[in-house]
């Protein structure tokens, strides 16, 4: 979707720059139309809105975290000193509504980093339990902390990840 987005931007530069629609040859647009550069902005923040992602690394060796935000195929980031983390717990987040506002919203499984000095950083999201519990269940033994499955609000229970 973003990458349509970026199209229709270049499209409507074109016509605001040029005057003229590749879809309609016959019909010429008065050049530097205010309408035309207003779609393109428009695109361009849709475009933006719809390829952006985040994701963290994880340095154990020199014991450092890293954000990522990504745009397409660009990222950044800094790196920042790991915090000492106290635990990691995999949860279900019940989130009220849909971005259409007209159903309920898919109930989602959050693995957070739990930090010794307090908060927590979410690390990874996913719409199947088991495939964010597998999640925890790696970064716990990578980081070698204990984690708590939370993915039942009612039952929480600690996982062992020293025999798997």
């Amino acid at each position: 979707m973003g990458a349509l987005a970026f199209s229709l931007l270049i499209f409507f530069l074109s016509i605001f720059i040029t005057g003229h629609n590749l879809l309609r040859p016959g019909f010429v647009y008065q050049k530097f139309q205010v309408g035309n550069l207003y779609m393109a902005i428009v695109m361009a923040g849709m475009g933006v809105l719809l390829s952006k992602s985040t994701s963290i690394v994880l340095d154990k060796a020199n014991k450092r975290l890293q954000t990522r935000w990504h745009i397409g195929r660009f990222g950044f980031g800094k790196w920042e000193e790991l915090p000492p983390v106290d635990y990691i717990s995999v949860f279900k987040a019940h989130k009220t509504r849909s971005i259409n506002f007209d159903r309920k919203a898919p109930v989602r499984y959050e693995v957070n980093l739990w930090l010794q000095r307090g908060g927590r950083k979410r690390v990874y999201f996913s719409y199947n339990d088991e495939v964010a519990l597998n999640m925890g269940v790696e970064i716990a033994k990578f980081l070698k902390v204990d984690l708590w499955d939370a993915t039942d609000p009612h039952d929480k229970r600690k996982i062992l990840t020293e025999g798997l």
